[in-house]
């Protein structure tokens, strides 16, 4: 309920400021912070094993799922469409393993999300956003997606961003979310046009682009 998201919201940068009333000097990102990050690489002795840390946990352990986010247009000015691949481990450490992004016309989204997808085949489960600019890109997924994979439309059932996202600020401030280290959209730039993911998550939610913290929550 109503609560228990307030409740989720007291160690971040947002709750502090919402539910404790601090006034915060850097107003960059309110809900995700530096700790929110960390670092995950393959395991050196086995290319199918996550090294988390001090941790190893291996592909097959994971539960794994790609979520895409579809921009209402293609115009460069507008928003991205991108696809997400996640690893659920047995501990409770959500994974990112993959992630693209593009400015596309919608004939195309489905292109985008297949050529993430095939790269990673214990992907189990694609789940897109429901609206109405996702229409074609569901048809097109319901076509190409190979036997086994689950086509998911996700209703939002009018929450917020914030809301949503919650969850995942929740996982970052108990060093439960990883990122891949040597990604090159993990990277922090000074573009304003090209900010990396971690940029977007920084700002979040007052940041010009929202698009993949969209398909974190």
């Amino acid at each position: 309920g109503f609560i228990d998201e307030v409740l989720s919201m007291v160690d971040t940068p947002l709750g502090r400021q919402e539910v404790f009333g601090e006034v915060l000097d850097d107003i960059s990102g309110l809900l995700f912070s530096e700790r929110s990050f960390q670092w995950w690489v393959k395991a050196r002795s086995n290319d199918d094993r996550f090294e988390l840390g001090p941790m190893t946990v291996r592909f097959d352990e994971c539960e794994w799922f790609a979520i895409m986010d579809v921009a209402a247009s293609d115009r460069t000015a507008n928003d991205w469409t991108v696809v997400s691949v996640f690893a659920f481990a047995p501990s409770g450490h959500l994974i990112l393993v993959d992630v693209v992004r593009a400015k596309l016309g919608e004939d195309q989204h489905a292109r985008l999300a297949m050529s993430l997808i095939g790269r990673w085949p214990l992907v189990r489960s694609v789940g897109v956003e429901k609206s109405m600019y996702s229409t074609t890109v569901m048809r097109d997924l319901g076509r190409e997606l190979p036997k086994g994979v689950a086509l998911l439309p996700l209703d939002p059932n009018g929450e917020s961003k914030v809301t949503r996202a919650l969850p995942a600020a929740k996982l970052g401030q108990e060093g439960r979310l990883w990122f891949p280290a040597d990604h090159p959209l993990t990277k922090p730039t000074k573009s304003q046009d090209r900010r990396s993911i971690v940029d977007e998550m920084l700002e979040f939610p007052l940041g010009k682009h929202d698009d993949f913290v969209d398909t974190l929550g």
